[in-house]
């Protein structure tokens, strides 16, 4: 899991380039009050996951964008050679711009959509690939121009301005129906489609009330649900690595080692050893 963590109360560009042929598979978590423009610089493929729900697969192309939110936990997998810019813009900076367009900065959330290609946004994304010819003091002035006019492109033409969610957390009740759903299919994948339709809730409530009240993302609650259950399995020294990881859900044993690896610091192997 790779956490973009940008505390500047500055704009800062970013460039993300992989030549690699194959699938490549990469984990994002947006921390701190920060949120990410992604700008496609050549067309690719991808599939993008936000939280466990997915959000595209396909082609993406210069002109498309993607606004990413903090706390927001990313998985994507790169099925061609990729180019993006990104910029990490301040939360108070995108809340600011909300106001100006007379909307109340509590009235957004996650935006779950890549926009449709467009000429005037490619034509940006290639002048912030090309930021280098400025000194510090004019690339910040550059940067803060360009991203209010990104922000305003975004909100005007795609409509992602949303009520609020309310901020109260899940009942006690309903934290444990949404346990028990998830435990009763850790052999499979749970969707957050599916698992907000076990409480009755559109999916974005669901995943925000879950995340006040348990601090994590519904994705990240059930990766390491799953680990756990998988621990408990792996005390069981005759009980084979790949049936644990169908047990709790993983497709493959690789990708359970991987997922093991990432919250656990050793592959599922190693920790059954040092038990």
């Amino acid at each position: 899991m790779i956490k973009l963590k940008h505390p500047s109360a500055q704009i800062v560009a970013g460039h993300i380039e992989n030549g690699r042929h194959g699938v490549k598979e990469l984990d994002y978590e947006i921390v701190d009050d920060h949120y990410l423009i992604y700008l496609p610089q050549r067309p690719t493929k991808l599939a993008v996951t936000s939280d466990g729900r997915l959000l595209h697969n396909g082609p993406v192309f210069p002109g498309m964008m993607r606004l990413a939110s903090p706390g927001e936990q990313v998985h994507v997998g790169v099925y061609a050679h990729t180019e993006a810019v990104t910029l990490a813009v301040p939360g108070a900076m995108l809340r600011d711009t909300v106001r100006a367009l007379e909307h109340r900065p509590s009235a957004f959330s996650h935006f779950d959509i890549f926009s449709q290609p467009n000429s005037q946004v490619a034509q940006i994304g290639r002048m912030i690939s090309r930021r280098e010819r400025f000194d510090t003091a004019h690339e910040a002035l550059f940067l803060h121009g360009i991203t209010l006019t990104l922000l305003v492109y975004f909100f005007r033409y795609h409509g992602s301005l949303r009520a609020p969610y309310p901020s109260a957390g899940l009942t006690p009740k309903e934290i444990q129906l949404a346990i028990d759903y998830a435990d009763a299919n850790i052999e499979q994948t749970v969707t957050l489609d599916s698992w907000a339709a076990e409480l009755r809730m559109p999916p974005n409530e669901f995943r925000r009330r879950f995340r006040k009240t348990t601090g994590c993302s519904p994705y990240a609650w059930y990766m390491q649900r799953r680990v756990d259950r998988a621990k408990e399995l792996l005390k069981n020294p005759s009980y084979p690595l790949c049936q644990i990881a169908l047990s709790v859900g993983f497709s493959s044993q690789s990708h359970f080692t991987e997922a093991f690896r990432r919250r656990e610091g050793v592959p599922p192997g190693r920790w059954r050893w040092r038990q």
